[in-house]
C-alpha cells in the first residue's frame, strides 16, 4: 500500500483523493533528500500527516521540485489516480 493523499473539508468530508496502489511515492520519497524541506520531510509512510491550507502552496512546490526524478518509465505522473467527489 502506498501514500494516499486526501482532501478534506475541515468536517472531514473528503472532497479528492490521490491514491498511490503501487507504492510509487514513497519510493519517489526515498530517492529525495528531503531534510531541506518544509513539509515533504515530515510525511509518515506509516500514519497520518495533515498540512493545512497555507501549506498546501509550499507541498505542491515540493512535489512539483520532484518531478526531474521521474525517469524510470514504471513511475510516471499519470500512474497516480486522482478521483474528485467520488467514493473518498
Amino acid at each position: 500500500m502506498g501514500i494516499d493523499a486526501r482532501i478534506e473539508t475541515e468536517r472531514g468530508t473528503c472532497v479528492a483523493e490521490v491514491e498511490d496502489p503501487h507504492n510509487r511515492m514513497n519510493r519517489l520519497l526515498s530517492l529525495s533528500v528531503l531534510d531541506s524541506t518544509c513539509c515533504l520531510q515530515f510525511i509518515d509512510q506509516y500514519g497520518d500527516t495533515v498540512f493545512n491550507r497555507y501549506q498546501i502552496p509550499v507541498l505542491q512546490s515540493e512535489c512539483s521540485a520532484l518531478v526531474p526524478l521521474l525517469t524510470d518509465s514504471s513511475i510516471s505522473t499519470s500512474s497516480l489516480t486522482l478521483r474528485v467527489n467520488s467514493t473518498c
